[in-house]
C-alpha cells in the first residue's frame, strides 16, 4: 500500500511540474519582433530636421503575408510635427512582389502623395537618413522614395485622389521586386490607412479561346505548306 501512495506521489508531481512549466510557458510575454525600420536607421540620429521628431521605427509596417494580404500595423510615430511618415514593408509571402496599392485616410491633408514644393523640407531626402537612399536618382522625384534591403529604389506611379483627398493613392514600385524575406521603406506626407499587393493578370476565357484558336491554325497552315511541298517533290508516274 504504502510502495502504492510513494509512486501515485511521483506521478502527482510529475503532472504539476508539467502544468506549472506550460502555464510559465503561456504566461510569458512574447519575443519583440524587430521593427522593419530599425536596420534601416541603425546609426543614425532621425530625422534630423528643424521641426522633425527622432523616432527608431517605422510610422506603420506593411507586412505582406503568405496568402498575399497585407497587415497594416500602426505605431503612431510620424517623425515630422506636421505627420510625415515612415513606412516599412516586409515580404512574408513566398513570391516575389513588384508594387503595392497604398491609400490614405479620408480626407488627408494632404494626400499620402500630393508632393509640392512645400514638402521639400520635410520628405526623406531632406533627413539624416538621405545618403542611405536614392535622392538624386531620376526615378526619385518627390524625395520620400526609398530602399529596399537588397538596395534596390523604391518610387511612386499612378498617384491619384481617393477618400475625398487629391494624391490620396498611388502605385509603390520596388526595382528588381521584392524578394521573400526582403524589406523596404519610404516616406509618405501622412500615415496610410490600407495597402494591397498588384494582382497579378489573370487572362480571360475569351483571350484564352483566341489564343488557342491563333494557334490551331497556325498549325494546321504549316501542315498543309509541308502537304504542297512533298507534292511538288514527289516524282511524276511516267
Amino acid at each position: 500500500m504504502l510502495a502504492y501512495l510513494a509512486r501515485l506521489a511521483l506521478r502527482w508531481s510529475c503532472l504539476s511540474v508539467a502544468l506549472a512549466a506550460l502555464a510559465f510557458l503561456a504566461l510569458s510575454p512574447a519575443p519583440a519582433q524587430a521593427d522593419t525600420c530599425t536596420p534601416f536607421l541603425a546609426g543614425i540620429t532621425f530625422p534630423g530636421i528643424v521641426n522633425g521628431v527622432t523616432i527608431n521605427q517605422c510610422t506603420t509596417d506593411l507586412v505582406i503575408n503568405a496568402n498575399g494580404t497585407v497587415t497594416v500595423d500602426h505605431n503612431n510615430t510620424p517623425y515630422t510635427n506636421s505627420g510625415n511618415a515612415l513606412i516599412g514593408v516586409i515580404n512574408n509571402s513566398g513570391s516575389a512582389v513588384f508594387d503595392l496599392f497604398i491609400t490614405g485616410f479620408n480626407s488627408s491633408s494632404p494626400g499620402i502623395l500630393q508632393f509640392s514644393g512645400a514638402d521639400a523640407a520635410e520628405v526623406l531626402c531632406a533627413t539624416s537618413l538621405a545618403p542611405r537612399l536614392a535622392c538624386g536618382n531620376a526615378l526619385a522625384t518627390s524625395g520620400d522614395e526609398g530602399i529596399t534591403s537588397a538596395g534596390g529604389i523604391v518610387y511612386f506611379t499612378a498617384i491619384g485622389p481617393a477618400n475625398g483627398a487629391n494624391g490620396n493613392t498611388g502605385d509603390v514600385i520596388f526595382t528588381g521586386d521584392l524578394l521573400p524575406g526582403q524589406s523596404a521603406i519610404f516616406g509618405t506626407l501622412q500615415d496610410i490607412l490600407n495597402a494591397q499587393v498588384s494582382p497579378v493578370p489573370v487572362p480571360e476565357p475569351g483571350s484564352l479561346g483566341v489564343l488557342g484558336t491563333g494557334v490551331l491554325g497556325l498549325g494546321l497552315y504549316r501542315f498543309n505548306r509541308k502537304r504542297k511541298t512533298r507534292l511538288k517533290l514527289k516524282p511524276q508516274q511516267a
